[in-house]
């Protein structure tokens, strides 16, 4: 994926207080839409060991989300995390532990913002066109 990825403002707005409301744990959650257009954004919860550096979907919410998606026709477009005190790029433990083919959202709260990475790319960045 070398266009960029669409995204609401509602959308960037709920990841931001996803991450705000988690700090200072990392967030976890996923972004579904549809033709390279984000929709929605789906809050996980964050069940690894070590939160505060690390993060871990809940496998039970992330299947019901994946098969909720597919239900009403909508794509995984992104996984997204938060680096609560930054950087706002792929940590080395990120770009290591890179298991999906999609793309990575992270989610910074200072200063506040969104990146978004293909980490099989170790870390090719990919634009984000907000929308209003």
């Amino acid at each position: 994926m070398t266009e960029p990825l669409r995204l609401p403002g509602a959308v960037v707005e709920g990841m931001l207080a996803h991450a705000r409301a988690r700090d200072p744990e990392e967030c976890v959650g996923l972004v579904f839409g549809r033709e390279g257009a984000a929709t929605r954004h789906v809050p996980l919860t964050n069940t690894a060991a070590a939160p505060r550096t690390r993060f871990f979907a809940d496998p039970t919410e992330l299947l019901r989300a994946l098969i909720d998606a597919d239900a009403r026709g909508e794509a995984l477009l992104a996984l997204y995390h938060s680096h609560p005190d930054g950087p706002s790029a792929p940590s080395e433990t990120d770009l290591a532990h890179a298991h999906y083919s999609a793309l990575t959202l992270i989610v910074t709260l200072r200063p506040e913002g969104v990146r978004a990475f293909w980490l099989g790319e170790a870390g090719l960045e990919v634009r984000l066109e907000v929308m209003s």
